[in-house]
């Protein structure tokens, strides 16, 4: 199953914890849901972004000063490098933060800017979407002959 990675502040957590509702549980890695209590905390964000094909980044000034973020966000430019997530996605929660302060790797993605859960909630879902379509194959790959025996089937 596709899931994205939610990284965020902890000051930024009860809007991100509505958004991860809106885009629902099967698809959301979230630290609340996806980390096990009393554990390593690195090694289970390592895991979480390992096994996570999107992630989703929601910027704000409190993201950009937490240092368990900062870990996340390494992490994850490693992930994508292993090609491991192919997607990645910049929520700006503060309109003020330029996307000149992010890392040199999250300045070339894509960037929304709302405050708003819902739309935040079917960006990320589109995005999802668009790997899941990415992960399937086409039905009828090699079966020219086959399709083409279909359509000059009289009906």
């Amino acid at each position: 199953m596709i899931k994205a990675f939610f990284s965020y502040s902890t000051q930024d957590a009860a809007f991100v914890r509505e958004v991860a509702s809106e885009v629902g549980r099967a698809f959301a890695m979230i630290d609340y849901r996806s980390f096990h209590a009393g554990g390593d905390i690195l090694s289970s964000i390592d895991e979480a972004l390992k096994e996570s094909a999107a992630f989703i980044f929601f910027l704000s000034k409190a993201a950009l000063a937490s240092p368990w973020v900062a870990h996340e966000i390494r992490e994850a430019r490693f992930q994508a490098a292993m090609g491991r997530i192919k997607n990645v996605l910049v929520i700006r929660l503060d309109s003020d933060i330029a996307p000149e302060d992010l890392p040199e790797w999250l300045k070339r993605t894509k960037h929304i800017t709302t405050i708003a859960v819902k739309p935040a909630a079917r960006k990320i879902r589109t995005v999802i979407d668009d790997l899941v379509r990415q992960g399937q194959s086409p039905r009828f790959v090699g079966r020219a002959a086959e399709i083409a025996a279909l359509q000059d089937f009289p009906v």
